[in-house]
């Protein structure tokens, strides 16, 4: 008698627990599903938000040390402007050029003209200078100057140091022509074992207060193995330089 009664018993507990079991499976195969398709959805952003981000740009580190510009209605036919530009160099890499934009502007803030230069070759901290040209319209009376992209190197791809300055200087002739000039000289020495077939020379001026006046350049050529060679130029006379600097800015070889 007290079998017939446990195994009804029986039956009913193993059918809850059966039923039990079943609802605890489905609910959580249920929570799986709906747990996988948020942690897909997740997982991409996260991605994309824990990847490494982007080396800043090089140029944050260009900067425009000092710059100035000027009418020149006598050049040519129609005039042009000059304008000159010093960059510096503030990274630990090489840059191979630095694109400068110069853009004009009338007395009402309408745009003129605009164009551009590349300034090359500046070493880790080091400045280096350019100067160029811009179409002259009469009516410019502003002017702005930025840095638009920089070309880097972990090398020095200019070879700036297989050659060395050895010996330069620069005198001021205000006779010389209708508007005066300055002339310089400059000897440099191989420090290499190749033969040189070029040496660019990069002269640049400033006045008293040490502003950037304005810069030029020469090429000197032909300079054996450990030999030297020496060359002279000439530059735009404004009457305001009192100091010079001069660098060189790129070597090439012969062979």
């Amino acid at each position: 008698m007290s079998k017939e009664r446990k195994n009804p018993i029986l039956s009913l507990v193993s059918f809850v627990v059966i039923v039990i079991v079943l609802f605890v499976a489905f609910r959580g195969c249920s929570e799986s599903d709906s747990d996988s398709t948020p942690s897909v959805s997740s997982t991409r952003p996260t991605t994309t938000t824990i990847s490494a981000p982007p080396p800043a740009s090089a140029i944050s580190y260009a900067e425009i040390t000092d710059w100035n510009w000027r009418k020149d209605p006598s050049f040519g036919t129609d005039g042009t402007i000059r304008w000159n530009v010093q960059v510096k160099n503030n990274s630990s890499r090489y840059f191979d050029s630095v694109h400068v934009e110069f853009t004009t502007y009338d007395a009402s803030q309408r745009l003129v003209s605009s164009t551009f230069t590349y300034v090359d070759a500046i070493p880790p901290r080091g400045r280096r200078s350019a100067s160029s040209y811009a179409d002259l319209y009469g009516t410019e009376t502003k002017a702005t100057i930025q840095v638009t992209s920089v070309q880097t190197s972990d090398h020095d791809r200019w070879n700036l140091s297989a050659a060395e300055i050895t010996d330069w200087n620069w005198r001021k002739d205000p006779s010389f022509g209708t508007g005066g000039t300055i002339k310089w000289n400059v000897t440099v020495k191989s420090m290499t074992s190749r033969y040189i077939e070029t040496v660019r020379v990069e002269f640049t001026t400033y006045d008293s207060s040490g502003k950037l006046v304005s810069t030029t350049f020469t090429y000197v050529d032909a300079i054996a193995p450990g030999g030297t060679r020496s060359e002279s130029s000439y530059a735009d006379y404004y009457r305001t330089e009192e100091k010079a600097s001069i660098a060189i800015t790129s070597v090439r070889y012969s062979d």
